[in-house]
């Protein structure tokens, strides 16, 4: 899926992955989900949703949205505004894909001429990685994979729900000034495909 943005266009974009709806075993797994219940949890995840997202907002979201069956997950969708488009993860159910725009395992993104390629998996080397585009990505749970490398990985961010300190998505202004920040020509470098 190839996208195309201009900020000005939209109030505003945003970015998030890894919501998991009605996962309970998450609240295991992720200590960032303080909640009591999995009710709990998707309650505050759609409030978050609604108060930050307006109607003509564009939404990418990059997979594992919901372990509900696809009707569940629809009426909770149906209650997110915004412009949605999906990026599919490893959770993903293919009639997930009736409720946004568009959907794809993987993307290219433009957005006011900065390149990002969106994929539910982090990965090494992306397009254009060695030109300054971002990586945005979920599925490690706001894991730092950096530290673990042991190296700089460049321009690559998780955008997953529990990357995020207040459990909620990520204003793409945010995304841009963090990665804008980190010198790409120092990144992790695979081979010379560049």
């Amino acid at each position: 899926m190839k996208l195309k943005f201009k900020s000005s266009q939209f109030q505003d974009i945003w970015v998030t992955s890894d919501t998991h709806f009605g996962h309970a075993n998450i609240l295991k797994f992720q200590p960032n989900r303080n909640f009591a219940t999995i009710k709990d949890m998707d309650n505050y995840l759609i409030n978050e949703w609604n108060q930050k997202v307006k109607p003509n907002d564009i939404v990418i979201h990059i997979g594992d949205v919901s372990w509900y069956k696809p009707s569940e997950t629809g009426e909770i969708l149906q209650r997110l505004p915004g412009l949605k488009f999906l990026v599919k993860g490893n959770h993903n159910r293919p009639e997930f894909g009736d409720y946004f725009i568009n959907w794809s395992e993987y993307a290219e993104i433009t957005i006011d001429n900065q390149h990002i390629v969106a994929m539910h998996y982090p990965i090494l080397e992306w397009n254009r990685s060695h030109h300054g585009s971002f990586h945005v990505h979920g599925h490690v749970h706001g894991r730092n994979l950096q530290h673990e490398i042991g190296c700089s990985l460049g321009r690559i961010m998780d955008v997953g729900i529990d990357a995020n300190p207040n459990v909620t998505l990520f204003n793409y202004k945010d995304i841009r000034s963090k990665l804008e920040a980190i010198d790409y020509r120092n990144g992790f470098r695979l081979g010379a495909g560049y």
